[in-house]
């Protein structure tokens, strides 16, 4: 049996929530910036746009780990397109893109490379999808309500990222869904691993829903 496991906080849930959140929406500006122009108005403008999706994906998320409110407002407060924050230098930018990438390319990103940008950004894109995922799922399994209940409101956070990031949800979300079992499901799982039984039993459950719901399957052999 592995050790006992230390509860986290439910501000350390929401941080697992919103720091891959806060770089789907970094990534996805990059994708529409044109590697010249200054990037903070086009990170703006990207955030703006999708007003009504990250409200539909703020309520869900909310329910899947009973946040209060002053938690899911660290979203908002420290998303980086408050009135003082300053512009992006290319530098930091770059540092930021390698980072949600898992350092796919060299230190300092070339940004003038967009090739390499591009490759990047895609990294980066399917990483954070897989770390959001495991958040909620965290959240959910610490705080949220029943499997019955946790797992739509999971589909539908997944469902409104790719919304806000233009994804056609059907195809990536099984992605992530798969990439997700490989890289946190299995560890989890293990009967060694820190996490109770029971504990276990209902991420079997959550995981089961989610998908199902999402329509992971196999292409026949």
């Amino acid at each position: 049996m592995g050790p006992k496991s230390v509860e986290p906080s439910e501000v350390s849930l929401g941080y697992d929530i919103f720091a891959p959140l806060w770089g789907l929406l970094q990534l996805g500006a990059a994708r529409e910036w044109d590697g010249t122009s200054p990037f903070r108005p086009v990170f703006l403008a990207f955030v703006t746009a999708r007003r009504d999706s990250l409200a539909r994906l703020l309520s869900a998320v909310q329910a899947v780990g009973d946040l209060s409110d002053q938690t899911v407002a660290i979203f908002e407060e420290q998303g980086g397109w408050s009135g003082a924050d300053p512009e992006f230098v290319p530098d930091q930018l770059g540092a930021s893109l390698l980072t949600y990438s898992g350092f796919l390319a060299e230190y300092p990103l070339d940004l003038a490379d967009a090739a390499t940008v591009r490759r990047v950004i895609d990294a980066g894109t399917d990483l954070q999808l897989v770390n959001l995922l495991q958040g909620l799922v965290g959240a959910a399994l610490v705080r949220g309500p029943a499997v019955r209940s946790a797992a739509p409101l999971v589909v539908e956070s997944m469902r409104a990222v790719a919304e806000v990031i233009g994804a056609a949800a059907g195809s990536v979300l099984a992605s992530v869904v798969s990439s997700w079992r490989i890289a946190h499901l299995s560890q989890a799982l293990r009967p060694d691993s820190n996490m109770s039984e029971a504990r276990r039993a209902r991420l079997r459950a959550l995981a089961l829903q989610v998908e199902s719901r999402l329509s992971v399957s196999r292409p026949d052999n």
